[in-house]
């Protein structure tokens, strides 16, 4: 079983958000904080439809489990990219921490 690239590649996305949005004045543009923010809620979105699929599975509502599935599948590997990407931005405010100036 295969599965599609198009909806794997939303998790990119959320995380690509926070990633590649400059900081910008009050020019209109968002700045890092309204991106992050914005990454959080779709991941959110995405934690919280999966939690619906999985809930519509267990009463027997959901008839076809491999969407179920690979939706559950989707959620966590977008919840362990965020953990991985705040593991990595932890580290190198801790690397700058240490530096001597």
């Amino acid at each position: 079983m295969t599965l599609p690239i198009g909806p794997i590649s939303g998790i990119g996305q959320v995380a690509g958000a926070a990633a590649s949005t400059p900081k910008s004045g009050s020019a209109g543009g968002t700045d890092f904080g309204g991106a992050l923010e914005n990454a959080v809620g779709k991941l959110d979105a995405m934690q919280q439809q999966a939690d619906t699929a999985a809930q519509s599975l267990a009463t027997g509502t959901a008839t076809d489990v491999s969407s179920v599935v690979s939706e559950v599948e989707r959620a966590s590997l977008a919840l362990q990219l965020a953990v991985q990407i705040r593991n990595k931005a932890v580290d190198a405010y801790n690397e700058l921490f240490r530096m001597q100036v």
